[in-house]
């Protein structure tokens, strides 16, 4: 399986380095497994939300990426954009940025995202079929099952300024 607390502080160190030329309040990354659903790769609280994310066919259409922005802006985001993260025959990813200040993301910040997606889909792609290919020691999956049998999804969500939650209906 992923190594979640990895994949989780290189997104963070990612954010990092683009907030100078892509400035944003949440940056988040979604990974496509070449089956099953979209794995969310951080920040680990949005999962509180139950954001429904779409799934590629094997692209994602730009009606279902505005979708997703949409969502975000209802949450009190006055920019958002999201970007499909592409490789080879399908897409892999899903890279998302939001703002709380309104027009963050012109041209200029679409092409530069649309850079980083791309340079993202190797990386992305090799992280997929890892979490497919690899299973977790036996002891490492009965660990994981009682320590989520006593935890509970209760927990504040990542909410915005605002305070709405980012899940789907």
């Amino acid at each position: 399986t992923w190594d979640a607390v990895a994949l989780e502080t290189w997104l963070e160190a990612l954010s990092g380095l683009l907030a100078p030329e892509l400035p944003h309040d949440l940056m988040a990354l979604w990974v496509y497994p070449p089956e099953g659903p979209a794995v969310l790769v951080g920040p680990s609280a949005l999962a509180q939300d139950n954001l429904e994310v779409p799934t590629p066919a094997p692209h994602l259409g730009q009606d279902e990426l505005y979708t997703m922005e949409q969502r975000i802006r209802t949450a009190g985001y006055a920019s958002v954009v999201c970007m499909a993260v592409p490789h080879g025959d399908r897409d892999v990813g899903l890279l998302l940025l939001a703002d709380l200040r309104q027009g963050s993301y012109g041209l200029p910040e679409a092409v530069l995202l649309r850079n980083v997606a791309d340079s993202l889909g190797p990386t992305l792609a090799r992280v997929a079929r890892q979490g497919r290919a690899r299973r977790a020691p036996r002891y490492q999956r009965a660990r994981r099952r009682v320590s989520s049998a006593g935890s509970s999804n209760t927990g504040g969500s990542l909410d915005s300024a605002r305070g709405r939650r980012l899940g789907g209906p």
